[in-house]
């Protein structure tokens, strides 16, 4: 019957075929129905083989068994941030440089601080990982974080330098935000927690990046200056998270606030 049914498969068949093959297979099945239960375990044989087999398998378990985080979640994230190129950033400073001589002065004098570690909060150093931080973990949740950042990761936003900011300590250059971002998708861009939007460019010795947020009050207290551009110079970002480094991995990473 299981072989006509097969044949009829290759051939031209009306509903009448059909409707026989389907009647001799159901035949076939009920005359050989002792074959086809004999062909089953029973069922309870099938319980004992089965719990018997995943008895073994918890006997094989460790006593404890270390718990790890989901795939994509080990990492708590540190910052999220719109980076920049350092180059660009070096070439907004060169453009700055040309046009005011008191700033001039004052990153000739940092130049031999260029070869020294980002990182190393006991030197003089150019911050090389430029960024604008839009939102730190002691800020906001790690569920906000995704919420408000994940979809944006590696979009480009063309940001605007407007001023420098400086002092002996620290020295940013101040960024203008557009409220989407560029290329076709035109995604919002939220606005950074941080009143003062900047990117942060120098820091003296034992000074952490974050201290660059109270430029502008400093400005106001004659403690720090500022330079207005001339005119707007192009900076352009992409979103990305910054996570927490392990404790063995890196000490001090000091520039990502």
């Amino acid at each position: 019957a299981l072989s006509s049914a097969i044949n009829m498969l290759a051939q031209d068949i009306n509903c009448t075929d059909v409707n026989d093959a389907e009647s001799a297979m159901r035949l076939a099945i009920q005359n050989n129905q002792t074959y086809f239960d004999d062909l089953a375990a029973p069922l309870e044989l099938t319980k004992q083989v089965f719990n018997s087999k995943l008895s073994h398998m918890i006997s094989s378990l460790p006593d404890v068994i270390e718990s790890r985080s989901p795939v994509g979640l080990s990492q708590t994230i540190k910052i999220a941030s719109l980076d920049f190129d350092y180059d660009k950033c070096c070439s907004v400073l060169d453009s700055v440089k040309n046009s005011f001589e008191q700033v001039k002065q004052y990153f000739d004098e940092r130049e031999d601080h260029k070869s020294n570690d980002e990182n190393d909060t006991t030197q003089n150093r150019f911050i090389r990982s430029v960024h604008c931080t839009f939102a730190h973990n002691s800020q906001v949740t790690q569920s906000e974080m995704m919420a408000s950042f994940n979809h944006l990761l590696g979009c480009n936003v063309d940001a605007k330098a407007t001023a420098l900011l400086y002092s002996d300590k620290v020295a940013a250059i101040e960024v203008e935000i557009p409220g989407v971002t560029s290329g076709s998708a035109r995604h919002p861009v939220p606005r950074p927690r941080n009143e003062f939007q900047h990117v942060t460019v120098w820091c003296g010795q034992d000074v952490e990046a974050k201290e660059s947020n109270e430029l502008p009050a400093q400005v106001k207290s004659n403690i720090a200056q500022k330079v207005l551009f001339k005119e707007p110079i192009p900076l352009c970002g992409s979103f990305s998270f910054w996570h927490e480094q392990e404790p063995d991995a890196l000490i001090n990473d000091t520039s990502k606030q």
